[in-house]
Order: structure tokens, then C-alpha cells, then sequence
């Protein structure tokens, strides 16, 4: 083959400046930390304490992992975490309120009754359907405690470290799978988070399935028959579709795979049996996805009595205000129902209201740009202690709590960025670059909407992935560096 038709070279650059962008997010993330973020020197103290015992036992708990085999290691994984996580849910409790509240209300109603008629705010904010219907279903079986919702999301969590530890198994090997199921089963905001109804522990959950199906078709592109290249498509287009019912993240996903197709695996165009894969797969994705979120939409008009919005024009609007920081303000919330109260108004109108709002204020002239976008990063990322803050009514020695979870986060955040490195030099151009294209992906997206520090909850995702590399990767550098200097 000639070296014109080599698109190897090419297929790697693309992939280094994925990776290079991740490192560059990292890196901001970490300065901004610095330079704004409280208790720096702690958590830097507690940062270097973790890596240097945290690398050696990772890595020593993957050796065991090895050495116990696949079946024995998930089955103590599982165990692991449903029970540190079901042990925290009936230790610590907390009364619903804020969003959490609207969940669980949203949830009981679906339990009782067929429709909800004038459910406007349903109609305005789509996304909150996903959860409330699910914890519906549950609610149904289980009952309308509010402790439903808890050991609920336990459940969740615990089949998510299942579906991670089959993709890092698939992405990196046993070693790989138990390291970041580990790192996954203690991550502090992971564990406080359960004690809330919200969306992210089911859409994370569904998010790892279908990271896990590009993962398997990443594997057999170039040998499997058309028919279950296909249904995995179809598999994967469905539960994006039903991520968007939770939260509207599902395009990174699709945008990613199309940009890794076409960009990363390049040079894999020139077989026939990987074209057609491609193709047969993306098409199956974007038919489920277009059809399944179609249905879903009717049946949630059918639920709530009102057609709901497709425009996210108010998570513009307040993803565009200076004085907010970009997160949620009264004064964005009270256009947006003021829009809604109007005589004969829908929940589509008051959203088109709000984007016509939200591109005056964009262009108005008086946003500073780069310091919107700077405090956007700061709320988004820079910080893992939200969890805290709404459960500090019950929860004793706050700081203590705080400390933990963003020392854990930037400890984790680091070996992450040590994966990149690894995965840059080794110009790797597999579904890994999905995982951590995600990452990059939804940090994009939420500096044109609103955000807020619980937004970053399904990011632990390619944290704990990456970050399980990242250890690996560090425990063998740093042995054939021990390796060297002995032979000196």
C-alpha cells in the first residue's frame, strides 16, 4: 500500500488533539482551583498524601483482581457497593426539597394518576419526566416513601460499577475494570449523592450502556455479521434516546461517535468490512434515537396534557447572565413564567420568548466573555462539594466533608489526566477516545447553557475510567523508573 493511502499518521493526529484538549480543560480546572478555590493548600496536602499511597494500592488491588479472576472480583465489586452505598442512605437521611422535591412530587403523581393536566412545568423542563416517571414505576411496586428514591439510586449506582467494570475490562483489561470500579464504589460525592431524588444516578447508568455498546462494536467492527452490528446500533440509539428523557446530553454522545468514525478511525475506511459496520451501526443509532425519542415525547404530551418544548431557550438565557455566573437567578426564572402566564400561551412559546431573550443579551455587548465563561468553569468543574452544601442540614463536621470530597475528586481528576497522557503517547484510537470525549464534550455544552456543580455528577464516568489507566500507568512508570535506578 502506498504511503499516500496510509491514514494512520493522520487518524492518530486527530486523536492526540482530543486528548490534547482534555489535558488543556485539566489544566484550567487546576489554575482556576488555585487561584479561587477555598482550602487549597489541604487539599493539594491531601492530594499528594493519595497519590502516593493511593497509586501503589490501586494498582495492588488490580494485581488481586488478576489473581481472583473476573467473575470472583465483580461479584466482591457489587458487593462492595451496594453495600457502603445502602449503609449511607439509611444512615444519613434528609427531607426532599428544591429540585429534589419536584422529583419526588413529580414521581408520586405519575404513581397515582394517568395524566396530569396543566403540568406546565413539565412542558417547560421536559428532561425532569425521565426520572419521575422511572421512580413512578418504582413507587408503584414499592410504595411512595420517600426512601424509595435512595435505595433506588443505591441500586442504580451499584448496576452502573457493573456495566464500568465490563467497559474498562473491554477498554483496558481486568486490571483496568477492578481499579476503576474501585475508585467508583468510594468516590465521596457519588456515595452523598444517593441520598437525593434526582436524575443523575439513572442517566449516568444509562450512559455507561451505551458506552459499553461502542465499546463492543469498537472491538468487533471488522468481524462482526451485518445483523448484530445493526441491533447494537439500534441498542444504542434507543438508550440515548432515553437519556435525553433524563437529561439533554445524548447528542455529545452522537457527535462524538461521528467525529471518532470519521476523524480517529480514519484509516480503518479502507477495509470494507469496517465501512460497512460503520455505517450499519451509525445508522442504527440515529433511526432508534429519532424514533424512540419521538415516542417518548408523545407519551409524555399524553401523561402531562400539553405539548413539551424542544427549545432549551431559558437554559441559555441563564447561561448568558454575567451577574449569575451563569447559573439559575430569580430574574431569569420570572421572565420565563411571566412568558408562560401570558393569555393562551405554551410551554413552546415561552421558551422561544426566552431564546429570542437569551441572543439580546448575547449580543448586546455587555457580556465579558472571558470571564463568564471562566466563572462557568469554576462552578462546573473546580469544585465536587455541591452534595454537601444541600445536605448540610444533616450532615455533622461540613468542612470535614468538603475537604474529602474535593480532595478525592482532585486526586481523582490527576490520575484522569495522567490516562490522557498515557493514552496520547500511545495515540490510542479506541472507544476510549468516546469516554473521554464526553468529558469535553459536556463541558463545551455547558458553557452556552446553565450550570451548576451537581451538573458534572455523570463526569465521574470518564474520571474514574480514565483515571483507573492513569494509576496503572503511574504504578508502571514509576516501577521501571525504581527498576532503572537500582540497576545504577
Amino acid at each position: 500500500m502506498s504511503t499516500a493511502l496510509d491514514l494512520t499518521r493522520p487518524a492518530g493526529f486527530f486523536s492526540r488533539c482530543g486528548y490534547a484538549v482534555y489535558l488543556a480543560i485539566t489544566l484550567l480546572v487546576l489554575g482556576l482551583y488555585v487561584f479561587r478555590g477555598p482550602h487549597t493548600a489541604l487539599v493539594a496536602l491531601l492530594c499528594v498524601v493519595g497519590l502516593l499511597a493511593g497509586v501503589p494500592l490501586l494498582s495492588f488491588l488490580g494485581g488481586v483482581g488478576e489473581r481472583l479472576g473476573w467473575k470472583r472480583s465483580l461479584a466482591i465489586l457489587l458487593a462492595l457497593c451496594f453495600v457502603l452505598k445502602l449503609a449511607w442512605v439509611l444512615l444519613v437521611r434528609i427531607d426532599p426539597q428544591g429540585d429534589y422535591q419536584v422529583f419526588y412530587d413529580h414521581a408520586v403523581a405519575f404513581s397515582q394518576q394517568e395524566t396530569l393536566g396543566g403540568s406546565r412545568y413539565l412542558a417547560l423542563f421536559p428532561h425532569i419526566f425521565g426520572y419521575s416517571f422511572f421512580l413512578s414505576l418504582v413507587m408503584k411496586v414499592f410504595g411512595t416513601s420517600y426512601l424509595v428514591a435512595p435505595i433506588t439510586n443505591v441500586v442504580l449506582s451499584t448496576l452502573s460499577c457493573a456495566l464500568l467494570f465490563f467497559l474498562c475490562r473491554r477498554l483496558g483489561g481486568l486490571k483496568t475494570a477492578v481499579v476503576a470500579c474501585g475508585l467508583w464504589i468510594v468516590f465521596p460525592s457519588q456515595i452523598i449523592y444517593n441520598m437525593f431524588a434526582l436524575s443523575e444516578p439513572l442517566y449516568t447508568t444509562l450512559l455507561l450502556a451505551v458506552l459499553l455498546l461502542f465499546a463492543v462494536f469498537d472491538q468487533r467492527s471488522e468481524t462482526a455479521a451485518p445483523l448484530p452490528t445493526a441491533l447494537l446500533g439500534l441498542g444504542a440509539g434507543a438508550l440515548l434516546a432515553l437519556v435525553n428523557l433524563c437529561r439533554p446530553v445524548a447528542a455529545i454522545l452522537i457527535i462524538g461517535l461521528v467525529l471518532w468514525l470519521a476523524l480517529v478511525r480514519l484509516d480503518g475506511w479502507r477495509e470494507k468490512k469496517f465501512r460497512r459496520s460503520a455505517l450499519l451501526f451509525l445508522a442504527g443509532v440515529l433511526v432508534c434515537y429519532v424514533a424512540v425519542g419521538q415516542a417518548g415525547n408523545a407519551y409524555l404530551a399524553y401523561r402531562i396534557g400539553e405539548e413539551p418544548s424542544s427549545v432549551p431557550g431559558y437554559n441559555i438565557m441563564v447561561g448568558f447572565n454575567q451577574d449569575s455566573g451563569g447559573t439559575w437567578n430569580q430574574a431569569d426564572s420570572d421572565l420565563l413564567y411571566s412568558f408562560s402566564g401570558e393569555e393562551g400561551a405554551t410551554a413552546s412559546y415561552a421558551q422561544e420568548q426566552m431564546l429570542q431573550a437569551a441572543v439580546e443579551r448575547i449580543t448586546s455587548g455587555e457580556i465579558d466573555f472571558v470571564r463568564l465563561m471562566l466563572d462557568k468553569v469554576y462552578t462546573f468543574l473546580c469544585r465536587d462539594d455541591s452534595c454537601v452544601m444541600y445536605a448540610q442540614s444533616v450532615l455533622r463536621h461540613t468542612g470535614l466533608f468538603f475537604l474529602l470530597c474535593n480532595g478525592f475528586y482532585y486526586i481523582t481528576l490527576i490520575l484522569a489526566a495522567a490516562g490522557v497522557v498515557d493514552a496520547f503517547r500511545r495515540k490510542d484510537r479506541s472507544a476510549l477516545f468516546l469516554v473521554m470525549v464526553y468529558f469535553v464534550g459536556l463541558t463545551l455544552a455547558h458553557m452556552l447553557v446553565e450550570v451548576a456543580g451537581r451538573y458534572h455528577y455523570s463526569l465521574l464516568i470518564p474520571l474514574v475510567v480514565l483515571g483507573a489507566k492513569g494509576a496503572l500507568a503511574l504504578a508502571d512508570w514509576g516501577g521501571k523508573l525504581w527498576k532503572a535506578h537500582k540497576r545504577a
